[in-house]
């Protein structure tokens, strides 16, 4: 054991520093990619964890329109059944005598408003404040993060990631804009935690909190007000399970439901897509790392084929050759592994998209989990990538090692080399035949290289694309007009109110119901006659139990939406249905199959005739036309309007001309295309991928400046001849473009491949469903044409060096 670490230390001492740096540096690359993508994809699990028991997070929230009547002693001594409507109980001990249900917060008043961000009609973000005087609730507590607690009918406290979004800080003074059309003023006074819902904007609707006086000041009358309760589920209860059964037997307590693992997949699809997009690429460099690893130690056995002959002559053993070219590199990547670590747990909270913007931006976690994976992956690595040329030059013959001329190849491989036509050999591409094995290592780089800027254009393609256009990700819409402004159902996918539910809880809820099919009756009839509008359908969103879980039905009247249909169609009327990728992929249905779900109790069946590609709920939707839905709810209306503009019509112009026929006091909305870290995810894809490039043409440099050291003899030759070393280097930059073209015929379509198989990976994980993108686009294919031109720059430089020196020198023997 001494001998071999004596013999390994003697090893690294002895290395030159350019090459152990450049094989260091992309050592710790690959182990910066890799701690970095596994503690994106889980690090900010552990950190919601931690915030959700900390804070007793609701299992389940409930919520129904309408507020429950003062109790009075004609209702206290009414016994509390299922049947009893919600006003003429407490719905809280009603709750908490369900099985399965431990504790209950509630009733909470939530009023429905609009944020005014400016003086325009779009200028408005939905709104609900919810009116709890004490945040120290038994169920979803909320911790102050900047600022205080409320203490005033004039105060809100802002949900965190809304705060962080709109920059409203304790002492900014907002507007919000009532169901009427009422502007109140109010001051924050802080920011707190909630995880009612995912991050804001990705869920809204802006999700804020005013004392009991305060919520009034919004809606003294109570008709944009519903009344929502936070459950904890038993241990061993599962929340989907329990949801489906308040919406079942308690349908006026729970009109609309959301579970908290709902909303975790929801918080944590961004972070686990980016950290396994990053993980993915630094496995993709550890590939990279092994081709130069493995060329590395080719070209080390070229140039120490003495040393190692020596250490044999003088008594070595085969294996301990082996071992301490092993353990050279095994020390190396034990080096990078540490420095990795540290780096990617350092870089890791800045790529935090998902739980960052509820529980704030995390500090660096030092992982020693992390760090054993990071080192034991890049060892055995290394190991594989080592162990074959160690063997080889371990087991050389000493003294055919030991000879002053190198060796003239393996019979196997002058086949090759002879029937090089004598030009191409001229021009340099017979030594590429001699040596087959290193050649290929060195095309093996290129192509490295080109497949990771195929799928790294692809994914960049695919990102701008889903940021810049909302159509591509199921948001198919310019303009959303709402005749919601009473109900309450507070929406999941950034798109207005949804998964309110038909049943009508409270004396009121019949005028409710009968003004906003009022309301929608009228902004139909300006729709349908708005000349800047191209296209428009609207739609009526239910909460559905299908298997016992709930899931969002969405009806639809009017046009059918634009979505982008993955398979079949959409459906057309009553019995037919179409679902989004999730439902393919989670709930094994298929095209052409029956599903059955229930509606407020009740049942409907229908046969599925398409999916579609959406991200919101990750897929899991039934759409369904609104015929379907009035089978069993005749006086479903839809409510909420989705609006296209012309091609000669912006959506703002569109917003103004609607604001200015039906009224500045209807809801409008622009749809959102913002491209908040877009920047931060394109910087580090290109990074990752010109490091790879980079990792490649070195790697052909090294090999070809190795190479053309071997055949000093043979250059020597033909400058003796009258090669002039213009001519000479002129012969390998040949030989460089000879490898670029290699690479990219074979890059290009594995490229392709591994595109298409990585992105439907991705894509049907968060409900795209496979086959979305269409690949990285022409310009980047174009752009790989420059890959021969590099590869000839290496080339030519590798040959410069020897074709600089005498004639006299390259005739010596190596």
């Amino acid at each position: 054991m001494s001998a071999i670490i004596a013999l390994t230390m003697a090893g690294l001492r002895s290395r030159g520093r350019a090459g152990t740096a450049v094989l260091l540096l992309v050592l710790v690359i690959a182990a910066t990619g890799l701690t970095a993508g596994v503690s994106v994809a889980r690090g900010g699990e552990g950190r919601l964890d931690d915030l959700a028991e900390r804070t007793n997070v609701p299992d389940v929230v409930v919520q129904a329109r309408g507020l429950p009547a003062e109790p009075t002693a004609a209702t206290a001594a009414t016994p509390s059944t299922a049947a009893t409507a919600a006003t003429a109980r407490d719905g809280a001990a009603t709750l908490a005598g369900v099985p399965g249900v431990r504790a209950v917060a509630g009733p909470q008043r939530v009023v429905d408003g609009e944020l005014v961000t400016g003086s325009g009609p779009a200028d408005l973000e939905s709104a609900e404040v919810a009116a709890v005087d004490d945040p120290d609730q038994v169920v979803g507590a909320s911790q102050v993060t900047a600022g205080r607690w409320l203490d005033g009918p004039g105060e809100l406290v802002v949900e965190r990631s809304a705060a962080t979004h709109l920059g409203l800080v304790p002492g900014s003074a907002v507007t919000l804009r009532s169901s009427g059309g009422a502007d109140v003023p109010f001051t924050v006074v802080g920011t707190a935690t909630d995880l009612t819902d995912c991050a804001f904007p990705d869920c809204d609707p802006i999700r804020m909190f005013a004392s009991s006086s305060g919520a009034r000041r919004l809606d003294p009358t109570g008709t944009a007000s519903s009344t929502r309760y936070l459950l904890d589920a038993a241990p061993g209860t599962d929340p989907e399970e329990l949801a489906g059964r308040l919406q079942r037997d308690h349908p006026d307590l729970a009109g609309w439901t959301n579970t908290w693992p709902d909303t975790r997949g929801d918080i944590l699809v961004a972070s686990r897509i980016f950290g396994r997009f990053v993980s993915a690429f630094g496995v993709f460099l550890l590939v990279a790392c092994a081709i130069v690893i493995a060329g590395t130690m080719t070209i080390r056995v070229i140039r120490q084929r003495r040393e190692i002959a020596m250490l044999g002559a003088v008594g070595c053993r085969p294996r301990e050759i082996v071992a301490a070219l092993v353990g050279e590199h095994l020390v190396l990547g034990l080096a990078a592994a540490a420095a990795g670590w540290v780096l990617g747990s350092l870089v890791s909270p800045l790529l935090d998209l998902g739980a960052a913007p509820l529980a704030g931006r995390p500090a660096p976690v030092w992982s020693v989990a992390d760090l054993l994976l990071t080192a034991g992956v890049l060892s055995l690595v290394l190991v594989i990538a080592t162990i074959s040329p160690a063997v080889r030059a371990a087991r050389a013959p000493v003294t055919e090692a030991l000879r002053d001329s190198p060796s003239a190849g393996r019979l196997w491989s002058r086949g090759p080399a002879t029937r090089v036509p004598a030009r191409l050999s001229l021009l340099g591409l017979g030594p590429l035949a001699t040596r087959p094995a290193r050649t290929g290592l060195s095309t093996l780089a290129v192509v490295v290289a080109v497949v990771g800027l195929i799928v790294t254009g692809g994914f960049l393609r695919i990102v701008e694309s889903a940021a810049t256009d909302p159509f591509q990700t199921g948001s198919p819409w310019d303009v959303t007009v709402s005749a919601q402004a009473s109900d309450s159902a507070p929406a999941q996918d950034g798109s207005g109110p949804q998964h309110g539910t038909g049943a009508q809880g409270g004396a009121a809820a019949p005028d409710v119901a009968a003004a906003q099919g009022a309301e929608a009756a009228r902004i139909g009839s300006v729709v349908r006659t708005a000349p800047g509008v191209a296209s428009w359908y609207a739609e009526a969103n239910r909460p559905a139990n299908l298997g016992g879980e709930t899931v969002l039905a969405r009806a639809f009247d009017g046009g059918p939406p634009a979505y982008q249909i993955g398979a079949g169609r959409l459906p057309l009327g009553a019995g037919e249905v179409a679902v989004g990728y999730g439902l393919i992929a989670d709930r094994g249905l298929k095209v052409g199959g029956t599903v059955a779900f229930e509606v407020a109790g009740a049942t409907h069946t229908a046969r599925v005739v398409g999916w579609y590609r959406t991200t919101e709920d990750t897929g899991d939707i039934l759409l369904l036309p609104m015929a379907e839905l009035r089978r069993t709810e005749p006086g479903a209306v839809a409510t909420v309007f989705r609006l296209t503009a012309g091609p000669s019509v912006s959506p703002a112009a569109l917003a103004d001309q609607l604001s200015e026929a039906l009224g500045d006091d209807v809801p409008l909305e622009l749809q959102d295309s913002s491209t908040e870290g877009l920047a931060m995810v394109r910087t580090a894809m290109l990074s990752i991928a010109g490091l790879v490039a980079a990792v490649a043409l070195v790697n052909l440099l090294s090999t070809l400046l190795a190479g053309n050291r071997e055949n000093g003899r043979a250059l020597g030759v033909l400058g003796a001849l009258g090669l002039t070393p213009r001519q000479l280097v002129g012969q390998g930059a040949v030989a460089g473009a000879a490898l670029g073209v290699l690479g990219l015929a074979v890059g290009i379509p594995l490229g392709l491949v591994c595109f298409r198989v990585l992105s439907d990976l991705v894509s049907a994980s968060i409900g795209m469903g496979p086959g979305y993108g269409s690949g990285p686009g022409l310009g980047v294919l174009l752009g790989l044409a420059v890959t021969p031109l590099a590869c000839a720059a290496a080339g030519g430089l590798a040959a410069r060096v020897l074709a600089a020196r005498p004639v006299s020198h390259l005739l010596r023997w190596d």
